[in-house]
């Protein structure tokens, strides 16, 4: 039996014996030498860039980089059993998704595309130089197997003693997430859920009696989406613990009527974050379900679990086209039949373009007062905005806003006010660049590839334990979704529900029995 294997008991159906739950002691195997495997790819971008901007150069920079990432990521998914590598998995289909697909489909063999929309092949050059450099980095990150105090700090946090107490969770968690569409709303509940349902962007929406104005808000009113956020992610535990827990099918009909509700509901925002935040975990875990039990059998892959992640990502693409077509004018008596076939929203390189022409030839690095100034602030400024996201500007109203955020908002739409109206993305690798320069973007490639690492360390101690569960496939999906500019709006919303998750167990767990095993028939 594999050595490797995760403390999930999936019921007899499944295991003729109990899994091995002994974790891989450090090192995942992966070689320190990846990095170099794009070191032809930087080589050539650089090239391209410095001459002017060769666009056969930088066509080819961003081939060999799209095949190193595919052979990468395949090679993760066929050792996904002895390494359990979610990070991996994060960064390699990340930088497929949000920019090898980009390049490809926008600017591959297509030299002209640069001047049509105001820009210059130098510039796209650049970009992709500065891209290549920052995948690396990531790559580099998600070697480093270091940070056991910030696991042993997660694993003090409690957990369900019984399947009981989990759906008991299940049921406070959803309540208080939907009490909002009661308590907040100038229309009846089922009126504004239904609007909920189908406004999008553009439609009837819900008659809100609280909420913010602009993206920069002042009144408490505007900390009721908290209390939304307590419900989605509740709701993804609710899909969590049928997937891995529940044996009663009417307890599971339940918890997947939760989660789909609020699926609707986020599909309904018209914002595609909301369908993949709820989407990925689910993914993961039935990934994680089936490769668990391939791997109680010394199998090195599992179809079941390549089948349905395949299923339910081709699920979560149908949903998020059908979003980018309709969201503007909302979902109601709209069909499958006119959705765009044309995959959009996930041009993370394109969208930092505007930084790259912009900085250092016309603006400074937002950070770059005195020498090496962008090489000693990527991790303080991390740190001190992982504290100040989540504090509400209610209680403190000058709370400091990112002024890099509100100049980039400022050029792209031409709004001087950038704190109001919608957000612009920069791509992760913009959002170090236009701060912090080259030294900061290499810093904060290595970081983010790091954070992906501690979430896999993190999976490795979950031993079975359903809320630990959550926040590590909580925690990757937000980096997944952080490859459009890092930041900390997403996470906060998964620690607000984590947090309230460790309390109520706390509470349930009082009136519980003898930790029982996950399972699952």
């Amino acid at each position: 039996m594999s050595q490797y294997a995760t403390n999930y008991d999936y019921g007899a159906s499944d295991l003729a014996e109990p899994l091995d739950y002994t974790a891989p002691a450090a090192d995942p195997g992966r070689s320190k030498m990846t990095p170099l495997l794009l070191i032809p790819s930087l080589g050539l971008s650089g090239i391209a860039w410095m001459a002017g901007g060769l666009s056969p150069l930088t066509d080819m920079s961003f081939l060999l980089l799209t095949i190193v990432c595919m052979v990468l990521l395949v090679r993760e998914l066929l050792m996904f059993t002895q390494r359990w590598g979610l990070g991996g998995v994060v960064l390699y289909a990340g930088s497929l998704v949000w920019f090898c697909f980009d390049y490809l489909t926008f600017w591959f063999m297509n030299p002209e595309k640069a001047a049509q929309t105001g820009f210059t092949n130098a510039i796209v050059a650049k970009a992709a130089f500065f891209t290549i450099l920052f995948i690396c980095s990531m790559m580099i990150g998600l070697n480093i197997r270091k940070g056991r105090f910030f696991v042993r700090l997660m694993e003090k946090t409690p957990d369900i003693r019984t399947s009981g107490i989990g759906f008991i969770l299940v049921l406070i968690l959803f309540v208080i997430g939907i009490c909002p569409f009661f308590l907040f709303t100038s229309e009846p509940w089922y009126t504004a859920i239904y609007h909920q349902f189908t406004s999008g962007r553009g439609g009837h929406g819900v008659a809100w009696t609280v909420g913010r104005t602009g993206n920069v808000n002042y009144n408490w009113g505007a900390y009721v989406a908290q209390i939304l956020q307590i419900g989605k992610v509740g709701s993804i535990y609710a899909i969590l613990w049928v997937i891995l827990v529940s044996k009663n099918i009417l307890p599971r009909i339940v918890g997947v009527a939760i989660w789909l509700l609020w699926l609707l509901l986020g599909t309904g925002t018209g914002t595609r974050g909301e369908v993949i935040a709820s989407m990925l975990p689910v993914v993961f875990a039935f990934h994680l379900k089936y490769s668990a039990i391939a791997a109680a059998y010394s199998k090195k892959i599992s179809i079941r679990a390549y089948v349905i992640a395949g299923v339910l990502l081709l699920i979560t693409l149908i949903v998020v086209q059908f979003q980018i077509t309709f969201r503007n004018e909302g979902f109601l008596n709209k069909s499958l039949e006119d959705v765009k076939e044309k995959i959009e929203g996930n041009s993370m390189f394109s969208e930092g373009l505007m930084g790259y022409r912009l900085i250092p030839d016309r603006f400074n690095y937002f950070h770059n007062a005195f020498y090496v100034e962008g090489a000693i602030r990527p991790i303080p400024d991390t740190i001190f905005w992982f504290f100040v996201s989540p504090m509400p500007r209610a209680l403190w109203h000058s709370k400091p806003i990112d002024p890099a955020w509100k100049w980039y908002n400022e050029v792209v739409t031409g709004d001087p006010n950038g704190t109001e109206g919608t957000t612009i993305a920069t791509g992760a690798s913009g959002y170090w660049f236009i701060r912090y320069g080259p030294f900061g973007l290499i810093e904060g490639g290595i970081l983010i590839g790091w954070l992906m690492s501690y979430g896999e360390m993190l999976f490795l101690s979950c031993n079975g334990r359903l809320n630990l569960l959550l926040f590590v496939l909580g925690w990757e999906t937000w980096l997944f979704r952080g490859f459009r500019g890092f930041g900390f709006n997403d996470l906060d919303a998964l620690l607000v529900g984590f947090i309230a998750l460790s309390l109520l167990t706390l509470v349930a767990n009082v009136f519980g029995g003898v930790p029982a095993q996950m399972e699952s028939a």
